[in-house]
Parts: C-alpha cells; structure tokens; sequence
C-alpha cells in the first residue's frame, strides 16, 4: 500500500432502517467521484440510467449491500446520505395557492431540514400482503425492487402492466405448510401462474401494488406575497432537493 493510500479519509458510519424490510445498517457519506457519477447520470436526462446510477452509489455506500431495494427504499436512503454527505438543510423554493400569488408566481425560499424525512404509507399497510387463493392456499407480495419497478413502467398497456407487476411482486406461494419461494421460477413460469389466478384475488393485490409508499417531508413557510402561514407535504425525493 502507498503512502497515499494510507491516507485516504477513514468513512464514519451512520445508522439507518431499510424502510421495506426494518433491517438496520449503517452508511457512509458519498464520495467525490459518487458525485461525479450521479451527475453524469443526470445529465444524460435518461430515467434508467439516472435510477441505475442511483441504485449503485447507494449500494457502494451502505456497510452490507441490501437486496432487493424498492422505490421508496431508494428514495429515502438517498435523502440520508445527501443530508450526510452536502449538508441537512435543502433550499426548496416554494409557491402558495391563493390566486394573486399564483398569477405573479411569488416565490418563498424555504429551508428544509432532511433528517425530517419519513415513510408515508397507506394506513394500516404492512410491508407485504398476504393475499388468499383458497382456504388453505395463498401468496405473499411485496412492493417491486427497483429493477422491476424500472420493468413495469416501461410497460404501456394498464392490463399487461398489472399482471406483469403481480407476477414480478409474488415472493412466495404456499399450499398448507408447503412454501415455495418464487425467486428460483421464471417469469414465463411466474405469468402462468398469474393468468390462471381466480379473478377475485387480482383487485386486492394490485390495490396493494398501486398504494406504494413514498418518501415525506412536512414543509411550513410563510408566503412572501400574501404573508399568510402555508404548511405543505412534499412527497417523492423530486420533490426535496
């Protein structure tokens, strides 16, 4: 090892919660050249490459990579590590809603604190669902990684995306107390399956898979124009920085 090397800055770690899976961790802030490539991803102006980019400097920054992630878990460790690694305020510029305000389009600086950052889940939704078939047999379903998120939306038609998002969420099928774990099953063998489910289990599952969490901050600010007191959830990490 160089002399150089040797001093290279030792990483402090920070814990956190996978949001989909409650595992605990730890994280490191990102580095220059994670930066470098985030920014060349964005460049790009290609969603895929933006995502898988993303995907990656998380991955290099975690302790122990973390498989599979989804949407939300992506979209909330990156707000953890850019509170770690540029700073916890973000500077969003923010408009209010009464009608003189909007015309003029009256902009309000607000500083938002990114350690506020939370999990904004359906009331009463677990991380996976279980959904019935018959008495004694079901399938479990979690919200889709990444990967296939980055599948679905590339689908167009609404009924091939639902069934091609149910095939891709089913984690698990069991019969009584045999359980058979999907993830050894093609996707040809996985659509089969699906296209044969009865029609009365298909509406609860992809109401589960629409109903996604998303990443929340609470914003309050008072309006520069008008002067009233505005408080505003921002939703999706597009939303933060």
């Amino acid at each position: 090892m160089s002399k150089l090397s040797a001093l290279k800055a030792t990483p402090v770690w920070y814990d956190v919660t996978i949001p989909s899976t409650g595992v605990k961790t730890k994280f490191k802030s990102y580095t220059i050249g994670d930066e470098k490539s985030l920014l060349i991803a964005q460049e790009s102006e290609d969603s895929d490459t933006m995502v898988s980019t993303l995907h990656a400097v998380i991955q290099n920054c975690l302790r122990e990579p973390q498989e599979p992630l989804t949407v939300y878990d992506l979209e909330y460790l990156y707000t953890k590590l850019r509170s770690k690694s540029v700073g916890e305020i973000s500077n969003l510029v923010m408009t209010c809603n009464t009608p003189k305000c909007a015309e003029e389009e009256v902009k309000t600086k607000v500083p938002v604190n990114l350690e506020t950052v939370y999990i904004d889940r359906p009331e009463g939704q677990k991380p996976f669902l279980v959904v019935k078939i018959t008495p004694t047999r079901g399938m479990k379903i979690t919200h889709p990684s990444v990967s296939e998120a980055m599948i679905i939306d590339s689908i167009e038609r609404e009924v091939d995306r639902d069934l091609i998002s149910l095939s891709l969420c089913i984690r698990e099928v069991y019969d009584g107390d045999e359980v058979l774990d999907m993830s050894g099953e093609t996707q040809a063998d996985r659509m089969s399956f699906v296209v044969d489910l009865p029609v009365s289990v298909k509406d609860e599952a992809i109401e589960f898979l629409d109903n996604t969490p998303t990443t929340a901050i609470d914003v309050k600010f008072k309006c520069l124009g008008c002067r009233k007191d505005h408080s505003i959830t921002l939703k999706g990490m597009s939303n933060f920085f």
